[in-house]
């Protein structure tokens, strides 16, 4: 009896050695899928709609500003075209009646932009926003020098379980 309770217990323990190996494998392809994710999506962001993060941001401003109040937005110089006219029409709807300027900086990657105002001002920053999600996601992402060595052998770990001619019978 005691050695059929050691041998269940034994059973156990590698059942719930090789759950966690499961839940680790899976927790790094799920966070490695997000940032792949993360990555498409704001690179496809940025190629279909480029000044859209900026007129957004602008949007959000806007609403908390005073009326007339004088805002510049410094964006990379493709993307005055498609500013000019968007902020135009925004400028003129909008009851606040700001007057927004529009600066050409060949520093800012395109997509991104920094909107100032004479209280302060805000920056529309992909690689940040891609820094915070990373940072979020880091926890379950292998660093640099493990990432190799511990894939495959998590993932020949889990094939081998997954291959029913590799279990022990108890």
């Amino acid at each position: 009896m005691l050695a059929a309770v050691d041998a269940l217990h034994a059973g156990l323990e590698d059942l719930d050695g090789r759950l966690s190996d499961h839940v680790r494998v899976i927790a790094r392809e799920a966070a490695e899928t997000a940032l792949t994710a993360a990555d498409l999506l704001a690179g496809f962001a940025v190629v279909a709609a480029p000044a859209r993060a900026v007129e957004e941001a602008l949007r959000r401003v806007i609403g908390d500003l005073a009326r007339g109040t004088t805002i510049v937005i410094h964006v990379h110089p493709s993307m005055l075209d498609a500013l000019t006219s968007r902020l135009a029409a925004l400028a003129t709807s909008d009851r606040r009646k700001p007057t927004i300027t529009l600066a050409s900086d060949e520093g800012i990657p395109r997509g991104d932009g920094r909107i100032d105002w004479g209280g302060g001002g805000v920056a529309i920053d992909a690689g940040m926003r891609r820094a915070h999600v990373l940072g979020e996601l880091e926890p379950f992402l292998p660093t640099a020098g493990q990432a190799s060595d511990e894939e495959e052998a998590d993932e020949d770990k889990v094939a081998d379980e997954e291959n029913p001619a590799n279990d022990n019978v108890l």
